[in-house]
């Protein structure tokens, strides 16, 4: 198969080998930065839908590798936190674990399914809340949960 002439590319798909964290470093986990440049809108329904529309989590992720993060947190219009641009976002405190609900714009994913599921399993509390920043700030662990990348501690 040849290609004759200009060629307009649609799609650009570009592929790298990521190392997530450098032997002895003292790096350990996700670097998460809050993002402003967009906010999520709660009251859309869309939002909790994987959708092709995924401008708001690109800018999102493009604003945080700018400013030397891996993922960038997004809040919505009542500065919640809604979650990564690419993930769940869960927090840990005093042993319980919480998560964003749905209602303030996160999306409900196969993997958290999972974490609930796992945590029940094995007795650990785990609960639906409202984030604050000042919640993940004041937390013992952040972590996000996403299908490609597994589970990564911050």
């Amino acid at each position: 198969m040849a290609v004759v002439g200009p060629v307009k590319p649609r799609l650009v798909i570009v592929g790298e080998e990521k190392i997530p964290f450098e032997q002895g470093s003292e790096h350990i986990g996700l670097r998460l930065g809050v993002v402003g440049v967009v906010k999520v809108d709660e009251g859309v329904p869309l939002t909790r839908f994987k959708t092709a529309n995924r401008l708001i989590y690109i800018l999102a992720r493009l604003e945080a590798n700018k400013g030397g993060y891996d993922d960038g947190i997004l809040l919505n219009h009542a500065n919640h936190i809604v979650g990564a641009s690419a993930a769940n976002l869960l927090w840990v405190k005093d042993g319980c674990i919480f998560f964003v609900p749905p209602s303030e714009g996160a999306l409900p994913g196969i993997t958290q399914e999972l974490v609930k599921r796992i945590c029940g399993a094995f007795g650990i509390v785990i609960q639906e809340r409202l984030g604050r920043l000042e919640d993940i700030l004041g937390a013992d662990e952040v972590f996000v949960d996403v299908f490609w990348v597994g589970c990564g501690k911050s």
